[in-house]
């Protein structure tokens, strides 16, 4: 999915999809900005840069607490699994972008929320209607369901169901969605526009997209 606004453009990408990295490579090319602004903060891009995989979950215990860990393993999981079935590695969108910048000189700016401030709220702001979903779900709930998958995997989801797995976790775990994806569109969103405030050429924007129709909402706002 791809949003303009003025001299901003968003386009939104799957971890593990191969038509991501086609899309960001294709766009880039077309629009020719002068700056790359990519969903990653310094860690995440020299673990992506260096390809080191190792997590200390000993220190993700201590920041987030066990069911935050549970969440994370999962989730870290799931993207490992699709990524070797599709052959790709996860985070290849992020490291793509990183690179195309690099390679062409381009300016690149980091502009996701450091990853250990990010961990440390988690263990904050989950709460008790986070636990207890977490584990109806696992036990049969919602996110638990056998559904057919009707779209292909090497491909970014369709937008219409990325907005209604975003709206389920925000009903069912508000404290996780508020962490992972409402503090960090605000966050992104304002480092984007305090780039476009000082240069007037083409920015693109590589986010996941789970975060594209929140920022683009928060985009609006700020433009009008």
């Amino acid at each position: 999915m791809i949003i303009r606004h003025n001299n901003i453009i968003l386009i939104g990408t799957s971890h593990v999809a191969k038509e991501s990295i086609k899309e960001i490579k294709e766009v880039i090319e077309a629009e020719e900005p002068k700056i790359i602004a990519i969903e990653l903060d310094k860690k995440r891009a020299m673990g992506l840069l260096t390809k080191n995989k190792n997590t200390n979950k000993m220190y993700i215990l201590k920041k987030i607490g066990i069911t935050g860990l549970i969440f994370y393993m999962i989730g870290e999981f799931a993207q490992k699994k699709i990524g070797k079935f599709l052959d790709i590695e996860p985070g290849s969108d992020m490291l793509t972008a990183l690179n195309i910048a690099r390679e062409k000189k381009l300016m690149f700016a980091l502009i996701d929320r450091d990853i250990e401030i990010t961990l440390k709220k988690i263990g904050k702001n989950i709460t008790w209607t986070d636990r207890k979903n977490f584990f109806i779900d696992i036990l049969g709930g919602p996110f638990a369901k056998k559904q057919k998958i009707n779209f292909d995997l090497s491909k970014v989801p369709p937008q219409e169901m990325i907005n209604v797995v975003v709206n389920l976790m925000k009903k069912r775990y508000p404290g996780m969605y508020k962490t992972l994806i409402h503090e960090r569109n605000v966050i992104m969103t304002k480092r984007i526009l305090n780039l476009s405030t000082k240069f007037e050429s083409k920015i693109v924007a590589v986010v996941g997209a789970g975060h594209i129709e929140g920022m683009h909402e928060i985009l609006k706002k700020r433009l009008i």
